[in-house]
Order: structure tokens, then C-alpha cells, then sequence
């Protein structure tokens, strides 16, 4: 049964290890975002500030799903996109002059289209 321990408590330790290594390489990434321009943060959702933020977790957290989290919930938030048609006979109300709504989700495949 001893034996049984001490693979759980080496397993237990490695894991440990393994995280912390992980969450330094990471932390060292989020540095070099810290080095973008203001407008490529922007592409991928993030800010100066959410980086700062990031970096001022505890040592032993990842920052990266931390990041991850904030852009998702930045691209949530973010307003759907209006078109206006213009109507297709002069003089009559059609449902063409109505603004059409497009949800993030299908921004992409129209685009592609």
C-alpha cells in the first residue's frame, strides 16, 4: 500500500512542478504582448490594462486562460453589425429599406460568401 502512496505523492509533485514551469513560460508570452501596438491588442481582444492585470496575478497562476476569459467576454459584449439595404422599387416600402442584423456568429460565412 506504501507503494501505491508514493506514486500518487511523486505524481502529485510532478504535476505541481509541471504547472508551475507552464505558468513562467506563459507569463513570459504575456510580456512580449505587453511589447504590441495598442491596435493589435485590439485585434485580439485584449488591452494594456488586461495585461497589466494579468501580470499582477499570484506567481504560481497561468495568466493565459485569465486572458483568454477577458477577450471572450470582450467579444460577447461586442454590438452586431447593421447593413441597410437599399430598397429595390423607387417610392415603396419593402422589406429591403428594413436595417438587417447580422449576429457575430454569422459575420464570417457572409463575408466568406
Amino acid at each position: 500500500m506504501t507503494h501505491f502512496a508514493r506514486q500518487s505523492l511523486t505524481a502529485t509533485i510532478g504535476h505541481a512542478i509541471a504547472r508551475a514551469w507552464r505558468a513562467y513560460k506563459n507569463r513570459r508570452e504575456v510580456v512580449k504582448l505587453y511589447e504590441m501596438s495598442d491596435s493589435q491588442l485590439e485585434d485580439i481582444g485584449l488591452t494594456r490594462g488586461d495585461i497589466r492585470r494579468a501580470l499582477q496575478l499570484p506567481l504560481f497562476i497561468d495568466p493565459t486562460p485569465v486572458l483568454n476569459g477577458w477577450a471572450d467576454e470582450k467579444r460577447v459584449r461586442f454590438a452586431p453589425v447593421t447593413q441597410d439595404r437599399l430598397p429595390l422599387e423607387r417610392g415603396t416600402q419593402s422589406e429591403a429599406t428594413k436595417p438587417t442584423v447580422i449576429k457575430f456568429s454569422e459575420r464570417n460565412s457572409k463575408v466568406a460568401a
